[in-house]
Formats: C-alpha cells, structure tokens, sequence
C-alpha cells in the first residue's frame, strides 16, 4: 500500500489485493495439513489395494515360490471385507513422506482397519502393537501389514 501511495508501484488496489492473496494460499499449501494428507493418502491407499492380485489368481506349485518374492500383496474376498496382505515395503512406497504414511497407519488403526498383534507379554493397559508378521505365501521373513476394506468403500 505505501508502495501505491508513493505511486512508486504501479498497481491498483485490487491487483496488489490479488498478489498478496495469491502469495498466502501458496503459502498455506506448503503448510503440513492433516486433512489434506489424508485426502490424498487414503484414496492412494485404496487404489493400490485394489491393484493386488487376488489369491485365487496367484500360481500354485514348485514355480510359486519365485513368483511370490515379486508379488508386493494379494487380497482375499471375505463376506463383507477384503482382506488384504500387502508389503511394508510396497506400503510404504505409496506415500510420498512418511508424515503422509504415519497419517494413514494411524487412520488404519482408528477405524480398527488393519490387524493388530496379540503379544503374550502384553499387559491389561499396554497399547496394541500392529500386526507385522505374516506368513507371505511361501516366501519367509517378509514383514507385512494385513488390511481389512470394506467391500462397500
């Protein structure tokens, strides 16, 4: 405004009006934003599930085991879910920071969407740890998040 004043600037009140609107929701965008996180991760979750195969569609026999090393998940349909097997790896590369990943996991454990751990020396108050160890097909040592989907999301 002084700027315009001093007529030293050449803009109308609506145009420096504009610029600074424009310099704050620039601005506001590179903020952390959990809705907007969760907007983009959740639907990037959902589509990467739904590119899994399912386990009836996955080779059986001597040939399955080096299939399965490059196999990132699979689904398996259940009456009203899908339950999904995918990769901690292959989880992980669907988000593009892991403040967006650690949004997602803790909005998988607020809808009670992902399978926790019974741990034998878990105490009465001790929190849930989420489950890591699945046996993945044939291939041993291979950490992986099981994932419970709506059929109807």
């Amino acid at each position: 405004m002084l700027g315009i004043k001093a007529a030293i600037l050449l803009w109308t009140k609506e145009e420096l009006l504009d610029a600074v609107t424009k310099c704050y929701l620039a601005a506001r965008e590179l903020l952390p934003d959990e809705g907007v996180a969760l907007r983009r991760g959740i639907p990037a979750l959902r589509e990467r599930l739904r590119q899994l195969p399912s386990l009836s569609n996955l080779p059986t026999g001597k040939t399955a085991k080096a299939y399965y090393a490059n196999v990132d998940g699979y689904w398996i349909r259940e009456s009203d879910m899908y339950r999904c097997i995918i990769k901690c790896d292959a989880f992980n590369s669907i988000f593009s920071s892991t403040y967006d990943r650690n949004l997602v996991l803790n909005w998988l454990i607020r809808e009670r969407r992902i399978a926790f751990a019974v741990s034998k020396a878990a105490t009465p108050g001790s929190e849930p740890q989420i489950k890591k160890q699945h046996e993945f097909l044939f291939v041993e040592q291979n950490r992986a998040y099981e994932i419970h989907w709506p059929r109807s999301a």
